[in-house]
């Protein structure tokens, strides 16, 4: 802030204070001290969240902060009453680009177990969690996480990993592992595995079902060095059945372990590392020679909540008491319904339940907005579990230009809305 004293009187002991509606800038001090007519002087201070870090104040504006246009008073005190009028500062915060989890998962009874691709009690079992971001920005902090929503019986073994960066198109395989213990009771095992963005709030969620088998099938285990040959195109599949999820595909020939012969025409191969797949007995051939080192796998990561894309937003300052918003939601499966919240209070819901065109749904709203900041959060499901949800601050200014108060509410939400 640079001051200038166009007056007659010196200024002495000027100092400042901002305020604002976001606590990102609001209580920030400036001393400019003694100010003689037309000396000028300036003071800079910090914006965002400030705390303490090795000893420093550090100030921060956090990553989960949506896009957002914010005014920023600046008042001024004098030791003798000549202190300026308020000044009044704009700000717009853009978002950082954001990841988008897809993910993909097999179930494998590959560390204590029969190995006969399904799950039996006693068992101990990895779950290959295969996270890929789809999404134009990079991650910071992310954790994976398995949960038991079974109750007794489901021991977890490895339920927690972290990772830190991963860039666009990149991919990180988890391998959670729980026991089912020999008293387990339930036809089914029920878990639950989650991937988020600690810093940026992304995330996502599914619910597992693991059936439960009474009986083994029959395994008939193979030389540990027997090899098979495996043309592109190939189907890899969780278990050695043609109903069972297809977990990859091999995208160049390849040469792999041949660990075992199964039912029903299907052969267990090693994917590296002890990860099993199962293939048909029809797509593999004998062969010579090494393992090929990192096999070309496409890793199938289907699963991902919708995407949602908003049209013409460009501007986060408005006089209008209301706000016109388009866009459309696509999913590669089906986007169940939309609704939007404006300041914690749903504004606006459309259903896709009978649309011609169950994988997508535009929409075109008008929003309501208060004085001052409205927090807008746009949420798109494919179902219970499965959504996205798009947050942005609005700032509604009076007729004239000027800054209006925005009213203080619980439900007034900061950031990007948690």
């Amino acid at each position: 802030v640079e001051v200038t004293n166009e007056g007659k009187h010196t200024l002495y002991q000027l100092g400042a204070v901002t305020r604002s509606d976001n606590r990102l800038f609001e209580g920030r001090e400036l001393v400019f001290g003694k100010l003689a007519p037309g000396e000028t002087r300036s003071w800079r201070t910090t914006l965002g969240i400030c705390r303490m870090e090795d000893e420093k104040r550090a100030c921060r504006i956090p990553r989960d902060v949506s896009d957002r246009a914010d005014g920023i008073i600046v008042e001024f005190e004098e030791a003798h009453g000549h202190a300026p009028d308020p000044v009044e500062v704009r700000t717009v915060i853009r978002a950082l680009p954001q990841p988008r989890f897809g993910y993909g998962l097999q179930v494998a009874d590959n560390v204590s177990g029969n190995e006969d691709g399904r799950v039996q009690r006693g068992e101990q079992v990895t779950v290959y969690f295969t996270v890929r971001n789809l999404g134009p920005g990079r991650t910071y902090e992310v954790q994976a996480n398995l949960s038991n929503r079974s109750g007794p019986g489901v021991l977890l073994h490895n339920g927690r990993f972290q990772t830190s960066d991963l860039e666009p198109g990149a991919e990180w395989v988890v391998p959670f592992t729980f026991q089912l213990l020999p008293d387990f009771e339930g036809k089914e095992a029920k878990l639950e595995v989650m991937v988020v963005d600690t810093d940026l709030r992304v995330y996502a969620t599914e619910k597992i079902v693991v059936p439960v088998h009474d009986e083994a099938k029959p395994v008939r285990r193979l030389s540990p060095k027997r090899l098979v040959g495996l043309d592109a195109g190939t189907e890899i599949r969780e278990a050695p059945n043609s109903d069972a999820p297809v977990i990859a595909r091999v995208e160049k020939p390849a040469r792999l372990l041949h660990t075992a012969t199964g039912p029903d025409g299907y052969e267990r191969i090693d994917l590296g590392g002890g990860r099993p797949g199962w293939v048909r007995a029809s797509d593999v051939s004998a062969a010579r020679g090494q393992v090929t080192r990192d096999p070309a796998l496409a890793w199938v990561t289907r699963s991902a909540p919708p995407e949602l894309e908003l049209v013409g937003l460009d501007e986060f300052v408005t006089r209008d008491d209301t706000l016109r918003l388009r866009g459309k939601a696509t999913d590669q499966d089906r986007v169940r319904d939309l609704y939007i919240f404006a300041s914690g209070r749903k504004v606006y819901y459309e259903s896709n339940q009978r649309s011609r065109t169950p994988q997508e749904l535009e929409f075109d709203a008008e929003i309501p907005l208060q004085p001052g900041l409205t927090t807008i959060t746009v949420v798109a499901r494919e179902d219970s579990d499965s959504e996205v949800r798009h947050y942005f601050t609005v700032r509604r200014d009076a007729e004239d230009g000027s800054l209006l108060e925005t009213p203080k509410r619980d439900d007034v939400l900061f950031g990007n809305g948690h």
